[in-house]
């Protein structure tokens, strides 16, 4: 019960922190300080990981060295897939920046905190964050290439250069983490686990075993699953990596429904703001949408159950909602367009106006006297 009770306390805090970065983040200024603040953070977070793999050394909150001798590191986020996709995220509003229209020295000054992100993730040894990253990063040249803001010849070149640099300085590292470790048996793991969450579904589709409880019950459903043992006739048992998966076992389908919808919600403001013909906005959106995609990626492949990748990704999807209240209220200023089920399309509305319902809701909840959520002072 007080399991259940902690899970709740939880979802609670996240509630919380999307509803006050939706609100910040509903205003240009809120915008631009949220966007800064990133950049700031992925260069800390990037010179932590590289010092700590320097000296071998790292430290708690709590002020406690620990000797990794050669293991992963995770700066201070604890656990190394976190902290790898903390920096995964922060380097597309890094790279986002960098090839937008800034001055020379800026340009400069975030291709070198690009070199360091890039860098400390390929130190922290996390395969799910560079493919995440791989596959956000085409998302995000796409866009660049489509808006016809950088050439093609420019995208290889600059990409080559930071991730040759990378893996060059990193490779001493990367490794032994891609031959000395056996990925055919990681593979295997990750199969038992998804083998035994399925078996929680079956058993609890629409319930669950409940929130925060799947550590509780995990062996009691792995006795009953037919797993894959090693050559050594072991089998690893813990709760399954894939948090949809995981979200799906302690509070049953309705409850993986829900938080897709909620994806699904912030996937489509990412995508209403990209469409926009605002140049700040637009890639802004763009930024939001490959970091959701990479997120989901990510959800996919780690365990990050109780750690700050969910604070990340209510974070990112809260701030594609406030990307998308400035949208509509600046499209409800000029005016709206009439109903009709293609005003309810994401480029349609980005590029013609909201739907009528949608603009006097804006204009009545949003648009008061301080600015609040783009409307103009």
């Amino acid at each position: 019960m007080h399991l259940t009770i902690f899970g709740l306390f939880e979802i609670i805090s996240l509630i919380l922190i999307a509803t006050i970065t939706c609100h910040y983040c509903s205003t240009r200024k809120g915008l631009h300080t949220a966007r800064t603040v990133l950049l700031v953070g992925l260069l800390t977070q990037s010179l932590v990981i590289i010092v700590q793999n320097i000296t071998g050394l790292e430290f708690t909150l709590a002020g406690q060295n620990i000797v990794r001798n050669g293991a992963r590191f995770s700066g201070t986020m604890i656990v190394p897939s976190a902290a790898a996709t903390y920096i995964m995220v922060l380097l597309f509003f890094t790279i986002g920046t960098a090839f937008s229209t800034v001055s020379r020295q800026k340009k400069a000054f975030l291709w070198f905190i690009t070199s360091l992100g890039i860098l400390s993730l390929l130190l922290t040894l996390t395969r799910s964050a560079w493919i995440g990253f791989f596959i956000g990063i085409i998302i995000l040249l796409a866009y660049y290439y489509m808006k016809k803001a950088i050439r093609l010849s420019s995208i290889i070149a600059c990409i080559a250069i930071v991730l040759i640099l990378g893996v060059i300085l990193a490779w001493p590292v990367l490794e032994k983490r891609l031959y000395e470790e056996d990925h055919y048996e990681d593979s295997i793991v990750r199969l038992n686990l998804i083998l035994i969450a399925f078996h929680m579904i079956e058993k609890n589709p629409l319930l669950g075993v409940g929130l925060n409880n799947a550590t509780q019950v995990v062996n009691k459903y792995a006795a009953e699953t037919p797993l894959i043992r090693n050559a050594d006739g072991f089998v690893w048992v813990f709760i399954v990596h894939n948090q949809f998966l995981l979200i799906a076992s302690e509070t049953g389908i309705p409850g993986l429904i829900a938080f897709l919808s909620v994806i699904g919600i912030a996937l489509r403001a990412a995508l209403l703001g990209m469409c926009g013909r605002d140049p700040v906005l637009s890639e802004t959106g763009a930024i939001l949408l490959a970091s959701i995609v990479a997120l989901i990626w990510s959800l996919n492949m780690d365990h990050v159950s109780g750690a700050q990748t969910y604070i990340l990704l209510w974070f990112i999807m809260s701030f594609a909602m406030g990307v998308r209240n400035i949208v509509r209220a600046e499209i409800a200023a000029k005016g709206s367009t009439p109903y009709g089920w293609h005003a309810f399309h994401p480029l349609y509305e980005a590029q013609n106006g909201a739907t009528q319902r949608g603009s006097t809701g804006l204009v009545d909840a949003y648009a008061d006297a301080t600015g609040r959520f783009g409307a103009p002072r």
